[in-house]
């Protein structure tokens, strides 16, 4: 059988799930102005689980991280709730979709 999608580094493909972040008003716009890439706020809070700048989309005002599995998705967002609290007070919204961008469950939303 074949897989679908795009082979990522490891040659593995990285498009069946992704966990959607968007964040808070504002905090993109003052990072570029400051000259930083927002996809680095995204790729800090999940770099134990996702490392590649180059894959993450850029949808419908928020940035999709690409994994394997709907499991990898929840890992990643675990990792990033209890380890690394400190990003969250910048997203708005965290959810997990499924390839066909169809979201399936919201995980986080900033009350």
């Amino acid at each position: 059988m074949e897989a679908e999608g795009e082979l990522d580094r490891e040659g593995s493909t990285k498009d069946s799930w992704y966990v959607v972040v968007s964040f808070q008003s504002g905090i993109e716009e003052r990072a570029e102005h400051s000259g930083f890439d927002p996809r680095g706020f995204v790729t800090n809070a999940f770099y134990m689980t996702h490392h590649w700048k180059d894959d993450l989309e850029r949808r419908e005002g928020a940035w999709w991280i690409p994994y394997d599995t709907e499991e990898e998705c929840r890992v990643a967002w675990q990792y990033v709730r209890g380890d690394w609290n400190f990003y969250m007070n910048r997203f708005l919204r965290v959810a997990i979709a499924k390839r066909d961008r169809k979201v399936t469950e919201t995980l986080y939303i900033l009350e």
